[in-house]
């Protein structure tokens, strides 16, 4: 109960599994093997992070 007398109650569930819910969206990983094109994206992507990374640094030092 808080200071002006209002109560707050509160409920959790231990296993939500078992309650029959379930997780759907972005949060689950991708199964299954990338396709050529997808391997080429993530490349693209690491190496254009790798670079941001860099000039960053350098535009600090400037």
């Amino acid at each position: 109960m808080y200071a002006d007398g209002d109560a707050n109650i509160s409920y959790f569930l231990r296993d939500a599994k078992a309650a029959g819910f379930h997780t759907y969206g972005g949060t689950q990983p991708k199964s299954g093997p990338m396709t050529d094109e997808e391997r080429a994206e993530r490349r693209t992507l690491i190496a254009n992070n790798k670079a941001w990374a860099s000039a960053e640094i350098v535009r600090r030092e400037w």
